[in-house]
Formats: C-alpha cells, sequence, structure tokens
C-alpha cells in the first residue's frame, strides 16, 4: 500500500516518456483507507489542492450486472462509450458516482499525446495534470498479455499501482502499453471526433494541450 508519495501528477506513465504536465512543484500526501467492507476499497486521499473531494462510493461498488452506457457530451459532440462492470466493476462505480455528482461538468480534456501512444486525457477537475477525486481505488482488469490498447480503449490514466482516480485516457489510434492502465470501456461512438482534434496537434510538440479545446459539459451513465 502507497501511504506516501511525493508525485502529484495523475498521467500515463510510459517508461522513456515522462510526464509533460508536471505543475506545481511536489506535495506530500497521505492516503488513508476507508472504514468500510465490501469489494471495492477506496483510500481517502489528503493533501492535494487540486483535488475535488464529493465523498466516496459505497465500498458495495454498483451495478455489476449487463452493460452500461457513458455519454461524455462535450463542446464538439458526444462520446459513447460501452462499460462492463463485469470487467471493471469498481472502476464503473466510481464514475458513475462521481458522474452522478457532476464531477466531470465543466472539466477539460488537458492532454493529447500524438506520437509513440496515442491518446487524448481528461478527467481532472483542475486541469493540471495533478486533480482527482481526493480518493484511489485499486487496478482492475489488467491482463499480463496486454501489449496494445487498441483504437477505441478507454482506460484510467494513474501515477502508480492502484492509484486510480478520475483521470482516464481515449485511445484513439492503437498504442503500445504495458498492462498498468485499467481498461474500463470501449468508444462506440465518437472516436471521430477525438482523432479530429488529435488532427488538431498540441500547444507543446507531440504531448501537451490540445490545440482543438476539448469542455466536458456532462457525462451520464446509464
Amino acid at each position: 500500500m502507497w501511504i506516501i508519495r511525493t508525485a502529484v501528477v495523475l498521467c500515463v506513465l510510459l517508461a522513456g516518456s515522462g510526464c509533460a504536465h508536471a505543475r506545481g512543484g511536489e506535495a506530500a500526501r497521505v492516503l488513508t483507507t476507508a472504514s468500510a467492507s465490501g469489494p471495492c476499497t477506496w483510500q481517502r486521499e489528503s493533501g492535494n489542492p487540486n483535488a475535488r473531494y464529493l465523498g466516496t462510493p459505497p465500498p458495495t461498488g454498483g451495478d455489476h450486472l449487463g452493460v452500461h452506457t457513458m455519454t461524455i457530451t462535450t463542446n464538439l459532440g458526444a462520446i459513447t462509450v460501452r462499460l462492463d462492470p463485469a470487467d471493471a466493476p469498481c472502476t464503473v462505480a466510481s464514475f458513475a458516482y462521481l458522474a452522478g455528482r457532476k464531477f466531470f461538468d465543466g472539466t477539460r480534456c488537458h492532454r493529447l499525446v500524438t506520437s509513440g501512444i496515442y491518446v487524448l486525457q481528461c478527467g481532472d477537475p483542475s486541469g493540471t495534470g495533478a486533480g482527482g477525486p481526493g480518493y484511489t481505488y485499486p487496478d482492475e482488469n489488467l491482463s499480463g498479455t496486454l501489449g496494445t490498447y487498441p483504437a477505441g480503449t478507454v482506460a484510467m490514466a494513474n501515477a502508480g499501482p492502484n492509484t486510480n482516480g478520475s483521470q482516464f485516457f481515449i485511445v484513439y489510434q492503437d498504442s503500445p502499453l504495458p498492462p498498468r492502465y485499467t481498461p474500463f470501456g470501449n468508444v462506440t461512438v465518437g472516436l471521430d471526433l477525438v482523432r479530429t482534434v488529435a488532427g488538431g496537434g498540441t500547444d507543446n510538440g507531440s504531448d501537451g494541450h490540445p490545440k482543438v479545446p476539448v469542455a466536458v459539459q456532462s457525462m451520464t451513465i446509464s
């Protein structure tokens, strides 16, 4: 268990790549395990000024039956994602909890990578790359044989093992990544929108803010 860590950036960690948007220096963050029993463990995170804490989901997670649809409505159009709680029950439960409390509304997709890996990263309430929901939870749905995240995959960004929060990335082109990032959905509608954003490039070479702004107006899960 990670009790104290100094890295405040929640990002896709890729060997040899580094994190392009580490900002605001470093600050210690203390994680304490929620005192509840159930299949999902939420660890309260304190000391992060970029977090937006709205409580934690119930330890029982959520509805583990059937496929769900996540709709991300942006200023450019809607992105629809197929979620299967059987694959990543706690991740889906966390997103349902946060979306139901409008956590993602008004946030921006703050990071675009256009070389080596091909992802649009979203879900940070601060837009700095260091924000989250004020809690973390363990990795799910990882396979030791997974070496490529196919186009359309939606997966969790993290700052190391079992540090999932609210930041996620959408893969718009097959990307070689180690199996360290919880995949929890697949885009069914709107991947063309993400590719259009990627075509506009970034403000910092191949890894920066997208030049075409992407604002999340709302997120719903049904």
